[in-house]
């Protein structure tokens, strides 16, 4: 009898401990729509950013506008590696993993090199 009690108090537990579980991907799945909302309006923002200083570049300013301008779009490439190397380092697979490290050397790279002289 004692076996017995000691298996529905285990099942009480295992029941209580999924319970928990399904609450909080409940959560996750509520949060990823938000999040999938916000990285897309980054990304837009992002594109229209670059299409801006392209316009600007073309338009025939003055040359320390035009490295101004260079500099910024260099500043906005190196984030965006950063921010998707970063995703990589979360991958489970240990080789994508190792291409998010190397992308992550290499968008802090770029963005040291971007920020020489200030």
């Amino acid at each position: 009898m004692s076996q017995i009690q000691e298996a529905y108090q285990t099942l009480a537990e295992i029941d209580r401990l999924l319970a928990s579980i399904e609450l909080k991907i409940t959560r996750i799945e509520g949060n990823a729509v938000t999040l999938e909302r916000n990285l897309t309006s980054f990304r837009e923002l992002e594109r229209l950013a670059l299409r801006w200083l392209v316009i600007a570049q073309r338009m025939g300013l003055p040359e320390d506008v035009g490295n101004a301008i260079n500099r910024i779009s260099r500043l906005i490439v190196a984030i965006r590696m950063l921010q998707m190397s970063s995703n990589m380092l979360l991958a489970t697979n240990p080789v994508t993993a190792a291409i998010g490290l190397a992308g992550m050397l290499g968008g802090m790279a770029t963005l040291n090199d971007a920020l020489v002289g200030y």
